[in-house]
């Protein structure tokens, strides 16, 4: 009986480029970088736009014309639940105001939602047992446009 036997083959091993390993893991890391860049920007921006909203409702809820206004861009638009585009700053500042005018108080109920220039929240308005949604449209730290919209049931 006889036996073939094969013959050696010659395992050959991977060769790893170390420069072509330091290119990956650098690229790797500014991905990373530019990652947490964008997520921590963005909630600066969700700060910010929370903080606008709080101190919308603080400040009606206070009657503060002056600390109204100052939320507000001059030539800021304020659509109320009607449809009806209100303008001119005093003329905004008296509507933001009315809720506070009629007795009733406003009160953020959920998070502020925020694209890039928008932010969107619900406010409860005590008073109606109602939410309503506003919607502001900011530039530059102030309220360029808000919008208010009814639940529509309650």
């Amino acid at each position: 009986m006889s036996v073939a036997h094969a013959p050696r083959t010659h395992v050959r091993r991977p060769h790893i480029n170390p420069w072509l390993v330091v290119l990956l893991v650098l690229s790797a890391g500014l991905v990373a970088l530019g990652t947490w860049t964008i997520v921590d920007r963005s909630r600066e921006s969700e700060s910010a736009a929370t903080q606008i909203v709080d101190d919308l409702n603080a400040a009606v809820n206070a009657g503060d014309a002056e600390a109204v206004r100052a939320l507000f861009a001059p030539d800021a638009v304020f659509q109320v639940s009607t449809g009806e585009n209100i303008t001119g700053l005093d003329n905004v500042v008296n509507a933001a105001l009315t809720p506070h005018a009629v007795g009733f108080r406003l009160e953020r109920v959920g998070p502020v939602a925020m694209t890039e220039n928008s932010a969107a929240s619900f406010i409860k308005v005590s008073g109606t047992g109602g939410r309503e949604l506003v919607v502001l449209q900011l530039k530059d730290g102030t309220i360029v446009r808000m919008s208010v919209y009814d639940e529509g049931y309650r």
